[in-house]
């Protein structure tokens, strides 16, 4: 595909294992250096956000005792305000709304929902402990099935993007579901192993001209993905949060229905779901 591809593809590994040899908090300064190269636009506010906390005294020092003492990952808007309060999780003890707890879609267990034991090794160690390594998740990992949306959109299609207490909601429900325990079941599948095993030696000899979600064993795990979201979905029906959201979904859909038909109309309705979206954005 030309020098130039091979060159960009080279700078990217080469910026990988930068950012892997500085993750840790002696050399955090250089991590910042290597962010500024990757393509996603959402790292530019994590640096400046990484900034303004290395600007006062004892930046890695509120970080590691913040996660020591407020633990579980949190779920953010990506913004330099969320990012600041990420880095300072001690003082989310403070507040009466703080940053909504990001849960594992497979159990419905918080993220990093560790002992005091392991959070304090996990804060000083290069090598992190996670005990939660069942069957099912090791064959998720090794499906290259995309999950990273699971979360962003509802099935009816409503934006949960810019609303992260509605996704940290739709991630517990899912985890309600009992996702993980049919993981489990499908990952002693015959069929499903022998699909893996298809697509690994496919990626082996270099053929990565098929999607991966097109492997049987990942249509099936989106199938029980698909059950699970549509299940945590209603059951969060009644939630006042995420009653204000789906309505603001209909508006905007009616909106764009109306754009060309009744212009005025549509811009009524644009704006009536901005008011809602700002509302429960708050």
């Amino acid at each position: 595909m030309g020098n130039e591809f091979v060159e960009k593809g080279l700078f990217g590994n080469a910026m990988i294992l930068a950012k892997g040899m500085i993750s840790k908090t002696y050399l955090q300064g250089l991590k910042q250096l290597t962010d500024l190269f990757s393509d996603d636009p959402k790292k530019l506010e994590k640096v400046l956000a990484g900034l303004a906390n290395n600007s006062l005294p004892l930046s890695s020092l509120r970080n590691e005792i913040g996660r020591v003492i407020t633990p579980y990952q949190r779920e953010m808007q990506a913004g330099i305000a969320d990012n600041l309060r990420n880095r300072n999780l001690m003082f989310e003890q403070l507040t009466t709304a703080p940053l909504p707890i990001k849960y594992d879609i497979l159990t419905g267990e918080p993220i990093k929902d560790w002992n005091p034991l392991t959070r304090m090794f996990n804060a000083i160690s290069p090598i992190q402990l996670n005990l939660d390594q069942s069957e099912g998740r090791k064959m998720l990992f090794k499906s290259n099935y995309d999950m990273r949306m699971s979360t962003m959109t509802a099935p009816d299609s409503t934006d949960l993007g810019k609303n992260p207490r509605a996704r940290s909601k739709f991630q517990e429900a899912i985890g309600k579901q009992g996702l993980g325990k049919r993981l489990d079941q499908l990952a002693k599948d015959p069929m499903i192993l022998e699909s893996i095993q298809q697509m690994e030696r496919d990626l082996a000899r270099g053929d990565r001209r098929v999607d991966p979600m097109t492997y049987r064993h990942n249509k099936i795990i989106k199938r029980e993905f698909d059950r699970a979201r549509r299940q945590a979905w209603a059951s969060l029906s009644n939630d006042p949060e995420v009653y204000a959201l789906k309505k603001a979904s209909r508006l905007q859909r009616a909106a764009k229905q109306n754009m060309l038909r009744d212009p005025e109309y549509s811009t009524q309705l644009r704006d009536r779901a901005d008011e809602i979206f700002n509302m429960t954005n708050r």
